[in-house]
């Protein structure tokens, strides 16, 4: 069941978007009550004839708006249909209360213009030009027709073309200052996107590795996890650009990007930190053991690569690896993966060269 409160009779509002129609409903009939409360206060300290009137509108309204937030409350018949109700509801009751209450009332000409912006921002620019027609329709046959104005033709007319034109001006302006927003986020993201990617391979840049492990870093003070990281250089692919040229070359980062992406998990992630240089950030692993198990797949697909010129170049791939423990210095854990990728690759350049002399 709907909760109650005591105090005021009114339907919970606990959880409620004010933009919601339960909020708008809760909107209305605040605003009334505000105002009643106002011409109270104003009618107890000026006495005056014609606060009566005034005053008896201003609760009609207010009784109206209760009302409506109940049906709202209960979601009584089609909610498509209860909006367009309400918006012919809403100017209709209040030109009546307007034309009726007399002179004490004018200065509540705004509202017919804030209903009229309230229901284009709400549902849309076709909504928004219905509302401000029946706004200053309403308002013309208040004022033109109603007792106690007397307001000259070209008065009425302006009153009615403000209710008109105004809430058409705004709606228009917030809707295309909001398309304009969306599209400078879409900008925003596509450049951000742009930046945090590789052009070339698809893969993380070093601003991508570098925001996705500070990213890992932080969620590790809350979750304990490691954060394993693994450093790849590629071995003789500067023969590659040399004998064959760079637009060769760049294929051959491209496959072996996909290689790698191809052997981790699709937790990790993988980046081309710059040249022939790649990295590998391993999720919460479970030992160092499985960092190293990860270097060595990934070692293995590039040594898989079956590009004409990677096979001629035997591209192979060094790698160092490290795990950063919750608390640790991400700084530190990747110039050990670094030193020991370059290690690894003076490692190998030395087992080369040893070859090439036994050869000869």
């Amino acid at each position: 069941m709907r909760r109650i409160s005591l105090m005021f009779l009114l339907p919970s509002f606990r959880g409620t978007l004010v933009e919601s129609e339960l909020g708008q409903a809760y909107v209305r009939f605040l605003s009334g009550l505000t105002v009643l409360v106002v011409y109270l206060f104003a009618a107890a300290v000026t006495p005056t004839r014609g606060w009566g009137g005034a005053l008896a509108c201003v609760l009609a309204y207010v009784v109206y708006a209760y009302g409506w937030l109940w049906l709202v409350a209960k979601q009584a018949g089609d909610a498509p249909w209860r909006q367009r109700i309400a918006l012919v509801l809403d100017h209709v009751i209040f030109a009546t209360c307007f034309s009726l209450g007399g002179r004490p009332v004018a200065i509540l000409a705004w509202v017919a213009v804030t209903t009229s912006v309230g229901h284009g921002l709400r549902f849309g620019e076709r909504r928004g030009i219905a509302a401000a027609c029946i706004g200053s329709a309403s308002i013309f046959a208040a004022v033109e027709w109603g007792p106690g104005w007397q307001l000259p033709l070209p008065v009425v007319g302006g009153m009615a073309v403000t209710a008109l034109v105004v809430p058409l001006y705004v709606v228009r302006l917030v809707r295309t200052m909001a398309a304009q927003r969306r599209e400078a986020e879409a900008r925003a993201h596509a450049l951000a996107e742009a930046v945090r990617l590789d052009g070339l391979t698809g893969v993380l840049s070093r601003a991508g590795f570098d925001e996705a492990v500070h990213h890992l870093q932080e969620q590790a003070t809350h979750t304990g996890e490691r954060i394993g990281l693994v450093y790849l250089d590629l071995d003789g692919f500067k023969s590659i650009n040399d004998t064959h040229g760079h637009d060769v070359g760049d294929v051959v980062l491209r496959e072996v990007a996909q290689l790698i992406v191809s052997v981790v998990r699709s937790s990790d992630s993988v980046a081309r930190l710059g040249g022939d240089e790649f990295a590998i950030i391993v999720k919460n692993p479970a030992s160092e053991e499985a960092v190293l198990r990860v270097a060595e797949k990934a070692a293995e697909a590039v040594r898989s690569c079956q590009h004409e010129a990677a096979n001629s170049a035997r591209l192979r791939a060094s790698a160092g690896t490290s795990v950063v423990e919750p608390g640790a210095s991400v700084a530190e854990a990747i110039r050990a993966a670094d030193m020991r990728m370059f290690e690894a690759k003076r490692r190998a350049k030395s087992r080369a060269g040893h070859h090439t002399t036994n050869a000869t």
